[in-house]
């Protein structure tokens, strides 16, 4: 009886012994599958937690000038202060051993813990986001700021504009205070606008200045289009009026007649239909231009028909229907002056009437 009792406690010990190893087993395997699975986060959130202090040294260096800068850092620091908020909640926070063994203790569930924590750390990355768009915004603001520290008038502005470069002057800077991106891109739009504007303006007016009295009546319809379309902040119809006081300007040294082209197998009258309405003729001319010494001279002419500038030493110049006849009935031989430009002057001297048509092909 003895020995039956001494051997059903062995084997209870012996039970006992082997349900605490593999209590003790089953509880390490199962917190080293749970370390491995929950230690990742730590991970991340370290790597975030080395782009907001990033974040917040590039934040707190913006400075106030010009103040809405400023204002987008502190922005980016409010979102900083959500993203801490967010982190502090979550329930795995270090790889220290003792900690992880606490944290198991406590929270032994592996997926519980994921769901919570990565709800926690896509919040902060959000937080994240939200923060460096307010930095860049912050940056927009500073260089604008630089753009316009200076917002007098400039030199070039003339007199006329400067009413309306006070006003969107007034207005950036208020925009730049506020930090609002929208009315600085506006106001810095009609600043550019303005300032362009009142460069086009100018080098028009250097132009048309060094040109003879006459063509400076030739060229005032050009000055009158660009001081309306600069007042008005339509460069679109400004900058086409320039380029042709540019052609005009470059023309004036040159010096060249234009004889109708008289060269066997070469056209030198030409009848066109209108591109738009058919029934409509453009009559034209075929000249030549020469130099004195009788070499082929490029002109810069607007092609009507394509409508675009060119160089062309041959091309057509449009005449009425009558004149077209007169000339083509009354000059066979030889060579015709149909019109002569001296250096110094823009405009060339026609010996008949012309129309404004040009044309650079046949």
């Amino acid at each position: 009886m003895d020995r039956r009792k001494a051997r059903l406690g062995i084997a209870l010990v012996a039970v006992l012994v082997l349900a605490l190893v593999g209590f003790y087993f089953v509880q390490s395997h199962s917190y080293a599958h749970w370390q491995k699975t929950v230690t990742p986060l730590v991970a991340d959130a370290a790597l975030m937690q080395q782009d907001v202090s990033k974040t917040i040294r590039l934040a707190t260096n913006v400075g106030t000038v010009p103040l809405g800068a400023s204002v987008h850092a502190e922005g980016a620091l409010m979102e900083i202060n959500k993203l801490n908020g967010a982190m502090r909640g979550l329930i795995v926070t270090s790889t220290d051993p003792e900690v992880l063994q606490s944290t198991f203790a406590d929270h032994s569930d592996a997926k519980q813990v994921l769901a919570h924590d990565r709800k926690l750390l896509a919040l902060a990355r959000q937080h994240l986001q939200l923060a460096h768009q307010e930095l860049n915004e912050a940056n927009k603001v500073l260089a604008y700021g630089q753009k316009w520290h200076d917002l007098d008038p400039y030199a070039l502005q003339p007199a006329g504009l400067s009413p309306q470069w006070l006003s969107n002057a007034i207005a950036m800077r208020t925009a730049l205070n506020s930090g609002d991106l929208h009315a600085i891109e506006q106001a810095d739009l009609r600043l550019e606008t303005l300032h362009k504007g009142g460069q086009i303006a100018q080098s028009a007016a250097t132009i048309v200045g060094s040109f003879s009295a006459g063509d400076r009546d030739m060229a005032a319809p050009y000055l009158a289009t660009i001081s309306t379309a600069v007042n008005q902040g339509d460069l679109s119809k400004a900058e086409p009026a320039l380029a042709t006081l540019v052609t005009m300007q470059k023309q004036a040294p040159l010096s060249y007649s234009l004889y109708l082209l008289a060269i066997p197998g070469e056209k030198t009258f030409v009848v066109k239909p209108d591109a738009r309405d058919a029934s409509i003729q453009h009559h034209y001319l075929i000249v030549q231009a020469t130099n004195e010494h009788g070499a082929q001279v490029p002109v810069d002419i607007h092609d009507s028909e394509l409508d675009r500038d060119l160089a062309a030493s041959r091309f057509g110049v449009e005449v009425s229907a009558e004149t077209f006849d007169q000339v083509q009935n009354g000059e066979r031989d030889g060579l015709l002056l149909v019109g002569k430009k001296s250096s110094g002057t823009v405009s060339t001297v026609f010996s008949l009437p012309v129309l404004d048509g040009r044309i650079s092909r046949w």
